[in-house]
């Protein structure tokens, strides 16, 4: 559908059509309304919603989306709220390049599987995220980038494994919370075990405290860099293995403790630049570093 006309017909012969065997795509340089398409609940192929539009909530009766998930370039969406039966999208669950508009994402309560990557990116203006809290496994990436006046990420505290289906050698595998401008903390991921390949926390150069973590146990390389006001990260008392690196660079760090349980590394401890650092007194355990 690439403009409103599509979208009248649309509603016309199939306005009570339950499920959609292909992919639905709502594309359109020109504002679409889209509130009158309600009695979807399942998608076979990918949601695409590339087009001006004021609202969403029109998909609360969604429950299922066999691809992708994507809302992209929309300059007019302040909120995205409402989908709360979702529970399965298959492919990449993707918010993306929604530069001048997106505040505010909501709901998602009944969302728990998420087979590719999940991308909050270049939403320059999103204030808060609340939502995903029941969500449970990110088969691929799972990424905050340019959340430009985003100041706490709270929450998916029910999320217990990223990345863990590919192989160590792909970046899907990672965590990664970046070039979040006005980022001030970071709690919750208190279920989540392990992450496939990377989590890095970079260049949030707002960014006081990460909290949360509590029951991480493996993780290939972890990195916390250019967070130059950084004074507080987790204790990760339950971390024992990291297969690759450990770098905390340029913080403002005093103290680096909390990784008393780590038995092994893969390659090498990296704390370069931390300039108000005093100790580190977190390695009663570790006994190996490969590198």
């Amino acid at each position: 559908m690439n403009n409103q006309n599509d979208v009248n017909d649309y509603i016309s012969n199939f306005g009570t059509c339950e499920v959609i065997n292909g992919t639905l795509s709502i594309r359109g340089d020109t504002a679409i309304d889209i509130s009158g398409i309600t009695a979807i609940k399942r998608i076979e192929g990918s949601l695409i919603i590339d087009s001006k539009m004021t609202s969403i909530a029109n998909f609360s009766n969604l429950e299922f989306v066999g691809g992708d998930f994507e809302i992209d370039h929309n300059d007019v969406l302040e909120t995205i709220e409402g989908i709360n039966k979702l529970h399965t999208v298959n492919g990449n669950f993707l918010i993306t390049r929604n530069y001048t508009s997106l505040k505010t994402i909501t709901g998602f309560n009944s969302l728990e599987k998420i087979g590719g990557d999940f991308q909050i990116t270049e939403n320059h203006f999103l204030e808060m995220i609340a939502a995903f809290d029941n969500l449970i496994t990110v088969g691929g990436r799972f990424l905050i980038r340019s959340a430009d006046k985003l100041q706490r990420l709270n929450g998916f505290n029910a999320l217990t494994k990223i990345g863990t289906g590919y192989k160590a050698s792909s970046i899907k595998g990672t965590l990664s919370i970046v070039d979040n401008h006005t980022l001030i903390e970071i709690n919750g991921f208190n279920s989540l075990i392990e992450i496939g390949l990377e989590m890095e926390v970079t260049n949030n150069r707002s960014l006081l405290r990460v909290k949360g973590f509590t029951n991480l146990e493996k993780v290939r390389s972890l990195t916390f860099m250019t967070n130059s006001l950084l004074v507080e990260i987790p204790l990760f008392n339950n971390l024992t293995t990291i297969d690759g690196a450990l770098s905390i660079n340029d913080s403002a760090l005093v103290d680096i403790n909390g990784f008393n349980t780590v038995q092994s590394l893969g390659w090498y401890l990296n704390f370069s630049q931390n300039s108000e650092l005093v100790k580190i007194t977190g390695f009663a355990n570790l006994n190996k570093i490969n590198g």
